[in-house]
């Protein structure tokens, strides 16, 4: 086998892995998406919030929510970037993953903070 053709199926294979997960990103980005939808119209946990006057974690129910819309579009996106193979769509990608890891922190902090 040449070194091109090994070269070619390397690259191949980093291809389809990157485009694999973020497929499962895209899953996973969903199921947050709507575990937090379902915890916002609960009618059992707003009850709850307002026993107790903690109103401040539906801000960090608001940043999960807006978080994990951003993983779903950004994993779409990325899937894009890694079947086309473009590099500066690839770093792009990469520094959303990584505001988005920040954003991230963020909602869980605040919520770890006032529950």
């Amino acid at each position: 086998m040449a070194a091109s053709e090994k070269l070619e199926k390397s690259i191949s294979t980093i291809k389809y892995f990157l485009f694999c997960l973020d497929i499962v990103t895209f899953g996973l980005g969903l199921t947050v998406l709507g575990l937090s939808v379902w915890l916002w119209v609960e009618d059992e946990f707003s009850d709850i919030i307002d026993y107790l006057n903690i109103s401040i974690v539906y801000l960090g129910l608001y940043i999960i929510m807006l978080k994990s819309l951003l993983v779903v579009l950004v994993s779409l996106f990325a899937c894009a970037a890694a079947l086309l193979e473009n590099v500066f769509f690839l770093l792009i990608n990469s520094i959303a993953q990584l505001v988005l890891f920040v954003v991230g922190l963020l909602g869980a902090a605040v919520l770890l903070t006032f529950t």
